[in-house]
């Protein structure tokens, strides 16, 4: 099977990796951005029927989600949203498989993180954007204390965009379904490289990846504004 990724940096192939490959999984999205291009979940729900919720303040976007998207998003500022009450609406249930939290700027993302009940709802995956490389060490800090003293295990710190670092993976081990996640133990590892490896290693299972930006026209990324 033909499999694009949308995401900047292969956000969506790590959950799948991670995860061995899992259908109908569920997701949180805080900060969803565009429907598609450089969309951490799009892939999850188009090839692999996951169900979940999408939080994007641009309500100009979402208009264009609800005619791309079959699952919701929800808009207005993610720093006041009550996730459980959405969640629930939603039946996703207590055990989430990939939380993305990247909310521009990075404080607000720190906020998203307080918000959100970890004695309720346990993850197996997240990305946290940290920025970090935009002046967000102490988010940077505060955030990895939460998470580490809920349970979850930094898998790559400080994921690299060229000399940029700006985001963490994490895994709840409990919730991993074989030792796989353990292959992508990175530090400070640029995307450019870790995107290749975790294409290689889903291209094991009968699947052609690719990356949105090698199999696009070059006109259209200029006018998507992605080069």
């Amino acid at each position: 099977m033909e499999l694009i990724s949308y995401s900047q940096s292969a956000q969506d192939l790590f959950v799948l990796s991670v995860l061995d490959r899992k259908e109908n999984g569920k997701y949180w999205e805080i900060g969803a951005s565009v429907p598609s291009y450089f969309n951490n979940t799009y892939l999850l729900e188009s090839k692999f029927g996951w169900k979940g919720v999408s939080y994007e303040i641009d309500e100009e976007k979402n208009e264009y989600f609800r005619k791309v998207r079959i699952n919701p998003v929800v808009g207005g500022d993610a720093t006041t949203q009550d996730f459980s009450v959405v969640s629930e609406k939603y039946e996703l249930g207590s055990v989430i498989d990939y939380l993305q939290i990247d909310v521009d700027p990075y404080w607000n993302t720190l906020k998203c993180l307080k918000n959100i009940d970890f004695e309720k709802y346990k993850f197996a995956t997240i990305t946290y954007e940290h920025d970090q490389c935009h002046g967000g060490d102490s988010a940077r800090r505060e955030s990895r204390e939460i998470l580490q003293s809920h349970g979850y295990t930094l898998v790559v710190p400080d994921l690299m965009d060229g000399c940029y670092s700006y985001e963490d993976w994490y895994v709840m081990e409990d919730l991993m379904p074989s030792d796989t996640w353990k292959q992508f133990v990175r530090s400070s590892y640029p995307a450019q490289k870790l995107r290749p490896e975790l294409i290689e290693h889903l291209n094991q299972f009968d699947y052609e990846v690719n990356w949105l930006i090698d199999v696009t026209d070059q006109e259209d990324l200029k006018q998507l504004q992605l080069i």
